[in-house]
Formats: C-alpha cells, structure tokens, sequence
C-alpha cells in the first residue's frame, strides 16, 4: 500500500478559453448521471433503474482571491454577445485532461473593506466531454 499519494488542489490547472484563472482557490468537479426509475408493479417493491443514465452533467465550480477582472470581463462580455459558452479544460498532475464547452452560469464577487475580494463562479457542461489519461491512468 503506497502512503501519502493524493493530488494537492493547487496542482490542478483549470483553464478557460485556454487562460488560467487567475487567483484561483478552490476548484471543484460534479459529475451526474441522472437514475431513470423503471420501476413498476413487477419489481416487488424493489426500485429498478434503467443501466442508462437520462442526463449526463459535469458542473464546476471556482472560487479564489479576485486577481483581475479577466474572468468578469468575460462574464459580461458574454452576456451582451449572447454566448456564454466557453472552451474549459481541467488538467490533472499525472497529465490526464477532463475538457468540453461550459456555460458560466453564475459569477458572484464580494469585499469587505479590510480584505481581498473573492470570487465564485460556476459552470454547467454542454455537450460531450472528453477525457484523456494520463501517465497514471
């Protein structure tokens, strides 16, 4: 049994639209799969579920110390063009790669007088994602 391997938070890169976010923190993945229930009569009150999931979802959130006003920038420059779908890729120390197109769904920033502002901000896939292993994997 090995002792001590992990991944350390900050050895994870998330890049948008292929930038680093500056000032970055925490930084989260949420895969789902949603269950279909084919529950019926038959099951004897057991539940059954389909072996398909009926949606699949990756969320990411980020949140961090406010660096710049890049990733705001963006925020509202996607909003008034109408797309805010961005090019996401979250790339792991052993090189293996989780990538596809999010939608910044929500960005949020908040300061008290005496302290760094911080950020958050959250991202919901759209479309099919890739993984690519890496020299671990």
């Amino acid at each position: 049994m090995t002792v001590g391997v992990g991944v350390l938070g900050r050895d994870v890169i998330l890049t948008v639209a292929g930038q680093a976010i500056a000032g970055t923190q925490t930084k989260g993945l949420t895969c789902n799969n949603e269950v279909v229930d084919v529950t019926d009569d038959s099951a004897g009150g057991w539940r059954l579920v389909m072996a398909r999931p009926g949606l699949k979802t990756v969320d990411i959130a980020i949140s961090g110390v406010l660096k710049n006003l890049e990733l705001m920038r963006s925020f509202f420059a996607a909003t008034n063009s109408g797309s805010q779908v961005f090019a996401v890729s979250v790339t792991y120390p052993d090189g293996s790669i989780v990538a596809g197109n999010f939608m910044l769904s929500t960005f949020s920033e908040t300061g008290e007088s005496n302290a760094g502002k911080t950020f958050d901000s959250s991202w919901q896939s759209t479309g099919i994602l890739t993984f690519t292993p890496g020299a671990g994997g």
